[in-house]
Protein backbone atom coordinates (compact mmCIF):
# COMPACT_ATOMS: atom_id res chain seq x y z
CA UNK A 1 0.00 0.00 0.00
CA UNK A 2 1.13 3.73 -0.90
CA UNK A 3 3.65 4.86 1.92
CA UNK A 4 4.19 8.75 1.17
CA UNK A 5 6.63 10.43 3.47
CA UNK A 6 5.74 13.39 5.34
CA UNK A 7 9.04 15.37 5.33
CA UNK A 8 7.27 18.45 3.57
CA UNK A 9 5.21 18.77 6.43
CA UNK A 10 7.78 19.84 8.32
CA UNK A 11 9.28 22.65 6.54
CA UNK A 12 7.09 25.26 8.30
CA UNK A 13 4.97 27.69 6.95
CA UNK A 14 7.44 29.49 5.13
CA UNK A 15 8.34 27.17 3.41
CA UNK A 16 4.81 26.06 2.69
CA UNK A 17 4.23 29.75 1.11
CA UNK A 18 7.46 29.28 -0.98
CA UNK A 19 6.10 25.72 -2.24
CA UNK A 20 2.60 27.45 -3.23
CA UNK A 21 4.80 29.92 -5.74
CA UNK A 22 6.21 27.54 -7.23
CA UNK A 23 2.86 25.89 -7.97
CA UNK A 24 2.28 28.32 -10.02
CA UNK A 25 4.46 27.23 -12.11
CA UNK A 26 3.68 23.79 -12.23
CA UNK A 27 6.85 22.95 -10.32
CA UNK A 28 5.19 21.93 -6.75
CA UNK A 29 5.30 18.46 -5.38
CA UNK A 30 1.36 18.95 -4.65
CA UNK A 31 -1.37 16.69 -5.93
CA UNK A 32 -2.63 19.27 -8.88
CA UNK A 33 -1.77 22.66 -10.04
CA UNK A 34 -3.90 25.47 -8.55
CA UNK A 35 -5.65 26.43 -11.77
CA UNK A 36 -7.19 22.70 -12.15
CA UNK A 37 -10.96 22.69 -12.54
CA UNK A 38 -12.63 21.26 -9.54
CA UNK A 39 -16.29 19.80 -8.51
CA UNK A 40 -17.11 19.39 -4.67
CA UNK A 41 -13.56 20.03 -4.02
CA UNK A 42 -11.53 17.49 -6.65
CA UNK A 43 -10.40 18.39 -10.19
CA UNK A 44 -13.10 17.35 -12.79
CA UNK A 45 -12.44 14.22 -15.14
CA UNK A 46 -12.83 12.86 -18.34
CA UNK A 47 -16.03 10.73 -17.13
CA UNK A 48 -18.89 12.58 -15.40
CA UNK A 49 -19.17 11.37 -11.67
CA UNK A 50 -21.70 12.52 -9.52
CA UNK A 51 -24.35 11.51 -6.35
CA UNK A 52 -20.86 10.37 -4.36
CA UNK A 53 -22.07 8.54 -1.22
CA UNK A 54 -20.19 6.78 1.10
CA UNK A 55 -21.17 3.03 1.31
CA UNK A 56 -19.06 1.76 3.92
CA UNK A 57 -16.61 3.76 6.23
CA UNK A 58 -14.69 2.54 9.07
CA UNK A 59 -12.30 4.83 12.34
CA UNK A 60 -8.49 5.16 12.14
CA UNK A 61 -6.37 3.71 11.86
CA UNK A 62 -8.33 1.24 9.70
CA UNK A 63 -8.81 0.89 6.31
CA UNK A 64 -10.29 -0.54 3.14
CA UNK A 65 -7.90 -2.10 1.00
CA UNK A 66 -9.90 -3.55 -1.99
CA UNK A 67 -12.97 -3.43 -3.98
CA UNK A 68 -14.34 -6.10 -6.58
CA UNK A 69 -17.86 -7.34 -7.33
CA UNK A 70 -19.74 -9.03 -9.67
CA UNK A 71 -22.89 -6.44 -9.93
CA UNK A 72 -23.70 -3.17 -8.17
CA UNK A 73 -25.70 -4.87 -5.82
CA UNK A 74 -23.43 -7.49 -4.78
CA UNK A 75 -19.91 -5.65 -4.28
CA UNK A 76 -17.61 -6.82 -1.53
CA UNK A 77 -15.03 -4.77 0.34
CA UNK A 78 -11.54 -5.81 2.19
CA UNK A 79 -11.74 -4.26 5.78
CA UNK A 80 -8.75 -4.40 7.54
CA UNK A 81 -8.79 -3.20 11.24
CA UNK A 82 -5.19 -2.10 12.38
CA UNK A 83 -5.34 -2.50 16.52
CA UNK A 84 -3.56 0.55 18.39
CA UNK A 85 0.07 0.73 18.90
CA UNK A 86 1.35 -0.86 21.92
CA UNK A 87 -1.92 -2.62 22.70
CA UNK A 88 -1.01 -6.39 21.79
CA UNK A 89 -4.23 -6.67 20.78
CA UNK A 90 -4.90 -8.99 17.31
CA UNK A 91 -5.01 -7.17 13.87
CA UNK A 92 -8.37 -8.46 12.50
CA UNK A 93 -9.23 -8.82 8.64
CA UNK A 94 -13.35 -9.00 7.30
CA UNK A 95 -14.58 -9.24 3.94
CA UNK A 96 -17.76 -6.66 3.71
CA UNK A 97 -20.24 -7.24 1.60
CA UNK A 98 -22.60 -4.71 0.02
CA UNK A 99 -26.04 -5.48 -1.49
CA UNK A 100 -26.76 -2.12 -2.21
CA UNK A 101 -28.14 -1.18 0.33
CA UNK A 102 -26.22 -2.51 3.49
CA UNK A 103 -22.76 -3.52 4.50
CA UNK A 104 -22.04 -6.89 6.88
CA UNK A 105 -19.51 -8.83 7.51
CA UNK A 106 -19.23 -12.30 5.54
CA UNK A 107 -15.81 -13.51 6.66
CA UNK A 108 -13.03 -12.88 9.16
CA UNK A 109 -9.77 -14.09 9.96
CA UNK A 110 -6.71 -12.80 12.38
CA UNK A 111 -3.60 -11.30 10.39
CA UNK A 112 -0.40 -9.40 10.96
CA UNK A 113 -0.91 -5.69 10.54
CA UNK A 114 1.63 -5.13 8.05
CA UNK A 115 0.94 -8.13 5.48
CA UNK A 116 -0.24 -7.12 2.03
CA UNK A 117 -3.47 -8.39 0.53
CA UNK A 118 -6.67 -7.95 -1.69
CA UNK A 119 -9.27 -9.52 -3.53
CA UNK A 120 -10.31 -10.54 -6.98
CA UNK A 121 -12.74 -12.54 -8.35
CA UNK A 122 -14.15 -14.13 -12.04
CA UNK A 123 -17.84 -14.74 -11.04
CA UNK A 124 -20.06 -14.13 -8.25
CA UNK A 125 -19.80 -17.73 -7.01
CA UNK A 126 -15.27 -17.50 -7.92
CA UNK A 127 -14.21 -14.84 -5.76
CA UNK A 128 -11.02 -14.98 -3.35
CA UNK A 129 -9.61 -12.93 -0.69
CA UNK A 130 -5.69 -12.74 -0.05
CA UNK A 131 -3.76 -11.77 3.25
CA UNK A 132 -0.22 -12.73 3.26
CA UNK A 133 0.23 -16.25 2.69
CA UNK A 134 -3.31 -16.93 3.37
CA UNK A 135 -5.83 -17.48 0.54
CA UNK A 136 -9.78 -17.85 1.17
CA UNK A 137 -12.02 -18.98 -1.70
CA UNK A 138 -15.97 -18.59 -1.94
CA UNK A 139 -18.02 -20.80 -4.11
CA UNK A 140 -20.83 -18.93 -3.80
CA UNK A 141 -22.06 -20.64 -0.48
CA UNK A 142 -19.43 -20.70 1.93
CA UNK A 143 -15.88 -19.59 2.00
CA UNK A 144 -12.87 -22.38 2.71
CA UNK A 145 -9.57 -21.91 3.09
CA UNK A 146 -7.22 -22.92 -0.25
CA UNK A 147 -4.83 -25.54 0.80
CA UNK A 148 -1.50 -26.18 -1.19
CA UNK A 149 -0.93 -22.45 -1.86
CA UNK A 150 3.32 -22.02 -2.45
CA UNK A 151 4.65 -19.64 0.47
CA UNK A 152 4.43 -16.57 -1.23
CA UNK A 153 3.59 -13.19 0.62
CA UNK A 154 0.59 -12.30 -2.33
CA UNK A 155 0.26 -8.87 -2.85
CA UNK A 156 -1.80 -9.74 -6.23
CA UNK A 157 -4.07 -11.93 -7.40
CA UNK A 158 -5.73 -12.27 -10.87
CA UNK A 159 -6.93 -15.16 -13.01
CA UNK A 160 -9.71 -16.19 -16.15
CA UNK A 161 -11.39 -18.97 -13.71
CA UNK A 162 -11.73 -21.32 -11.14
CA UNK A 163 -8.79 -23.93 -13.29
CA UNK A 164 -6.40 -20.65 -13.62
CA UNK A 165 -5.29 -18.33 -11.10
CA UNK A 166 -2.16 -16.44 -10.16
CA UNK A 167 -0.85 -15.07 -7.24
CA UNK A 168 2.09 -12.71 -7.23
CA UNK A 169 4.46 -11.85 -4.06
CA UNK A 170 8.23 -11.29 -3.51
CA UNK A 171 9.82 -12.73 -6.11
CA UNK A 172 7.56 -15.30 -6.72
CA UNK A 173 4.94 -16.17 -9.04
CA UNK A 174 1.70 -19.18 -8.06
CA UNK A 175 -0.74 -20.45 -10.66
CA UNK A 176 -3.66 -22.62 -10.02
CA UNK A 177 -4.06 -25.17 -12.88
CA UNK A 178 -7.53 -26.41 -11.23
CA UNK A 179 -5.86 -29.50 -9.73
CA UNK A 180 -2.87 -28.14 -8.19
CA UNK A 181 -0.44 -25.34 -7.10
CA UNK A 182 2.68 -24.52 -8.67
CA UNK A 183 5.50 -22.05 -8.72
CA UNK A 184 5.88 -20.75 -11.61
CA UNK A 185 8.65 -18.13 -11.69
CA UNK A 186 11.36 -17.30 -8.69
CA UNK A 187 13.76 -14.39 -8.84
CA UNK A 188 16.23 -12.76 -6.19
CA UNK A 189 16.57 -9.62 -7.56
CA UNK A 190 12.91 -8.30 -7.80
CA UNK A 191 10.02 -8.15 -5.82
CA UNK A 192 6.25 -8.63 -7.61
CA UNK A 193 3.31 -6.35 -6.97
CA UNK A 194 0.63 -7.18 -9.31
CA UNK A 195 -0.28 -9.68 -11.85
CA UNK A 196 -3.18 -9.25 -15.16
CA UNK A 197 -3.41 -11.03 -18.27
CA UNK A 198 -5.36 -11.54 -21.41
CA UNK A 199 -4.95 -15.75 -21.01
CA UNK A 200 -3.19 -18.39 -20.22
CA UNK A 201 -0.38 -17.92 -22.59
CA UNK A 202 -0.52 -13.71 -21.99
CA UNK A 203 0.27 -13.21 -18.40
CA UNK A 204 2.23 -9.58 -17.10
CA UNK A 205 3.45 -8.87 -13.53
CA UNK A 206 4.78 -5.87 -12.40
CA UNK A 207 7.88 -5.63 -10.45
CA UNK A 208 10.26 -3.55 -8.16
CA UNK A 209 14.17 -4.35 -7.59
CA UNK A 210 14.43 -5.81 -4.24
CA UNK A 211 18.12 -4.13 -4.55
CA UNK A 212 18.65 -0.04 -4.46
CA UNK A 213 19.70 1.49 -7.51
CA UNK A 214 18.37 -1.63 -9.75
CA UNK A 215 15.68 -1.57 -12.32
CA UNK A 216 12.23 -2.21 -12.09
CA UNK A 217 10.74 -4.10 -14.68
CA UNK A 218 7.34 -5.83 -15.85
CA UNK A 219 7.16 -9.55 -16.56
CA UNK A 220 5.58 -10.98 -19.22
CA UNK A 221 4.23 -15.12 -20.00
CA UNK A 222 3.90 -16.36 -23.42
CA UNK A 223 2.73 -19.84 -22.42
CA UNK A 224 6.18 -20.91 -22.60
CA UNK A 225 8.65 -19.15 -21.30
CA UNK A 226 8.66 -15.47 -19.13
CA UNK A 227 11.01 -13.07 -19.97
CA UNK A 228 11.49 -9.06 -19.18
CA UNK A 229 9.11 -7.08 -21.28
CA UNK A 230 10.04 -3.74 -19.59
CA UNK A 231 13.01 -2.22 -17.53
CA UNK A 232 13.50 0.83 -16.51
CA UNK A 233 16.32 2.02 -13.59
CA UNK A 234 15.07 3.06 -10.70
CA UNK A 235 11.40 2.79 -11.51
CA UNK A 236 9.06 0.63 -9.32
CA UNK A 237 6.08 -1.10 -11.41
CA UNK A 238 3.23 -1.57 -9.08
CA UNK A 239 0.34 -2.08 -11.21
CA UNK A 240 -1.06 -3.86 -14.38
CA UNK A 241 -4.33 -4.04 -16.18
CA UNK A 242 -4.89 -4.32 -19.92
CA UNK A 243 -7.60 -5.26 -22.80
CA UNK A 244 -5.68 -7.51 -24.53
CA UNK A 245 -2.59 -8.51 -26.08
CA UNK A 246 -1.54 -5.20 -28.18
CA UNK A 247 -3.41 -3.19 -25.01
CA UNK A 248 -1.97 -3.38 -21.94
CA UNK A 249 -0.65 -0.58 -19.13
CA UNK A 250 1.42 -0.14 -16.14
CA UNK A 251 1.56 2.26 -13.60
CA UNK A 252 4.01 3.15 -11.04
CA UNK A 253 6.89 5.66 -10.11
CA UNK A 254 9.95 6.80 -9.72
CA UNK A 255 11.02 8.84 -6.23
CA UNK A 256 8.01 10.88 -6.16
CA UNK A 257 6.99 11.09 -9.77
CA UNK A 258 4.67 8.97 -12.10
CA UNK A 259 4.13 7.17 -14.71
CA UNK A 260 1.75 5.27 -17.19
CA UNK A 261 3.51 3.30 -19.41
CA UNK A 262 1.30 1.53 -22.50
CA UNK A 263 1.95 -1.60 -24.51
CA UNK A 264 0.64 -1.91 -27.95
CA UNK A 265 1.58 -5.88 -28.47
CA UNK A 266 5.19 -4.75 -29.92
CA UNK A 267 6.83 -1.85 -28.18
CA UNK A 268 6.21 -0.24 -24.41
CA UNK A 269 5.56 3.75 -24.84
CA UNK A 270 5.21 6.35 -21.86
CA UNK A 271 1.80 7.71 -21.61
CA UNK A 272 1.28 12.09 -21.61
CA UNK A 273 -0.82 12.73 -18.26
CA UNK A 274 -2.47 16.01 -17.39
CA UNK A 275 -0.18 17.36 -14.59
CA UNK A 276 4.14 16.87 -14.57
CA UNK A 277 4.83 13.78 -14.34
CA UNK A 278 6.32 14.73 -10.35
CA UNK A 279 2.60 16.46 -9.50
CA UNK A 280 1.21 13.16 -9.46
CA UNK A 281 2.24 11.22 -6.05
CA UNK A 282 3.22 7.64 -7.16
CA UNK A 283 0.17 5.65 -8.74
CA UNK A 284 -0.47 2.45 -7.59
CA UNK A 285 -3.11 0.71 -9.26
CA UNK A 286 -4.83 0.69 -13.04
CA UNK A 287 -7.93 -0.84 -13.70
CA UNK A 288 -10.64 -0.70 -16.49
CA UNK A 289 -13.59 -1.52 -17.66
CA UNK A 290 -12.86 -1.12 -21.41
CA UNK A 291 -10.18 0.25 -23.76
CA UNK A 292 -12.14 3.58 -23.40
CA UNK A 293 -12.91 3.73 -19.79
CA UNK A 294 -9.43 3.54 -17.64
CA UNK A 295 -8.76 3.80 -14.16
CA UNK A 296 -4.99 5.02 -12.63
CA UNK A 297 -4.86 5.45 -8.64
CA UNK A 298 -2.54 6.85 -6.24
CA UNK A 299 -2.42 9.09 -3.41
CA UNK A 300 -4.87 12.14 -3.94
CA UNK A 301 -4.99 11.19 -7.56
CA UNK A 302 -7.57 9.57 -9.49
CA UNK A 303 -6.87 9.91 -13.43
CA UNK A 304 -9.41 8.40 -16.16
CA UNK A 305 -8.06 7.32 -20.01
CA UNK A 306 -11.39 8.17 -22.29
CA UNK A 307 -9.82 6.60 -25.35
CA UNK A 308 -7.60 9.28 -26.12
CA UNK A 309 -5.96 11.45 -23.13
CA UNK A 310 -5.64 10.93 -19.99
CA UNK A 311 -7.87 13.46 -17.49
CA UNK A 312 -8.55 14.17 -13.74
CA UNK A 313 -11.71 12.28 -12.42
CA UNK A 314 -13.49 14.09 -9.95
CA UNK A 315 -13.82 12.44 -6.61
CA UNK A 316 -15.13 13.69 -2.97
CA UNK A 317 -12.44 16.21 -1.39
CA UNK A 318 -10.14 14.77 1.70
CA UNK A 319 -9.86 11.32 0.44
CA UNK A 320 -6.20 11.54 0.07
CA UNK A 321 -4.98 8.04 -0.71
CA UNK A 322 -6.75 5.22 -3.26
CA UNK A 323 -6.15 1.95 -2.43
CA UNK A 324 -9.37 0.28 -4.86
CA UNK A 325 -11.20 0.67 -7.29
CA UNK A 326 -13.87 -1.40 -9.30
CA UNK A 327 -17.08 -0.69 -10.91
CA UNK A 328 -19.89 -1.75 -13.09
CA UNK A 329 -22.11 -0.27 -15.55
CA UNK A 330 -22.42 3.29 -14.57
CA UNK A 331 -21.52 2.66 -10.77
CA UNK A 332 -17.72 3.32 -9.35
CA UNK A 333 -16.84 2.25 -6.10
CA UNK A 334 -13.19 4.06 -4.59
CA UNK A 335 -11.59 2.55 -1.52
CA UNK A 336 -9.88 5.33 0.07
CA UNK A 337 -8.14 6.60 3.18
CA UNK A 338 -9.02 10.54 3.98
CA UNK A 339 -7.51 13.67 5.24
CA UNK A 340 -8.38 11.99 8.70
CA UNK A 341 -6.86 9.10 8.57
CA UNK A 342 -10.29 7.48 8.36
CA UNK A 343 -11.22 4.99 5.40
CA UNK A 344 -14.60 4.73 3.57
CA UNK A 345 -16.00 3.11 0.43
CA UNK A 346 -17.60 5.67 -1.92
CA UNK A 347 -20.01 4.97 -4.58
CA UNK A 348 -20.78 7.30 -7.72
CA UNK A 349 -22.67 7.29 -10.73
CA UNK A 350 -20.22 7.73 -13.88
CA UNK A 351 -22.01 8.66 -16.87
CA UNK A 352 -20.26 7.78 -20.34
CA UNK A 353 -19.85 11.59 -21.31
CA UNK A 354 -16.65 12.92 -21.95
CA UNK A 355 -16.20 16.71 -20.61
CA UNK A 356 -14.59 19.23 -22.82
Amino acid sequence: MTVSSSASRSFGVTMMVAIAALGAFGLSGCRRPPTAVEVDGAPAGPFTCRDWTKVASTPYPNTYQGVWGSGPTDVHFLHRNIPPPHSYLPATAELQHYDGQTVRTVKSLTWSHNEEGGIWGSSASNLYMALSGTLLRYDGTSWTKVAGVPPIVIRGIWGTGPDNVYVVGGGKVGRFDGKIWSVMLDVNDYSFNAVWGSGSNDVFVAAQARYPNSSGAVYHFDGTTWSISLSKPWYVFSGVWGTGPSDVLTVGYRGGASFIYRFDGQTWSKEALPWHETTIDRLKLVWGQSGSRVFAMGRDTLLGWDGQRWKPVAVPSGNNNILGLWGSGTSLFVAANEWSGAGAVWRATCSEKVEP
